[in-house]
């Protein structure tokens, strides 16, 4: 890894916003299990490449590692919005909500990705365990039993 770096280093000073340089860089440091280094390296390639989803997967391997989910949760929220049909973004969403001990962020995500591999039925488990939480928010479950009803109603268009 050393030599690795070693190298990187020289062409991180040739193009130092390379993106593949960059996040290189960020998965060295995260080999070498330096998360401090990780971070920053993430945080400062997120401000040159904004909502670019492969600085987001090491952003938020590296937040995890420290225990700050509270870092990159906005990120993943709106990563989620902007690409509903990613399961990486899906899973990164899932392990920040778990941090966060978010039970019902956690059953969402759950659901979204296994809808996402085709598998119905357990994807309806995890939103109705979402809805049994949420069952004092209006709002909330509101938009859980549209997504409920979204995802039976393409699952018949898809079977006919």
């Amino acid at each position: 890894l050393d030599e690795a770096l070693a190298t990187l280093q020289s062409l991180l000073k040739a193009d130092p916003n390379r993106l593949e340089y960059r996040i290189s860089e960020i998965d060295i440091a995260l080999a070498q299990r330096d998360y401090v280094q990780a971070l920053a390296l993430s945080q400062a390639a997120w401000s040159i490449y904004p909502d670019q989803r492969s600085v987001l997967e090491p952003y938020t391997r590296s937040a995890l590692a420290l225990n700050q989910a509270g870092r990159v949760r906005p990120l993943l929220d709106k990563a989620v919005r902007d690409h509903a049909n990613d399961t990486a973004v899906w899973r990164l969403l899932a392990d920040c909500a778990a941090q966060q001990k978010d039970a019902l962020a956690v059953f969402r995500a759950r659901a979204e990705i296994l809808y996402l591999n085709s598998r119905q039925k357990p994807a309806e488990e995890q939103l109705k365990n979402a809805l049994r939480l949420a069952a004092n928010n209006y709002s909330l479950t509101a938009q859980l039993n549209q997504r409920l009803a979204d995802m039976r109603r393409l699952d018949a268009e898809f079977k006919r």
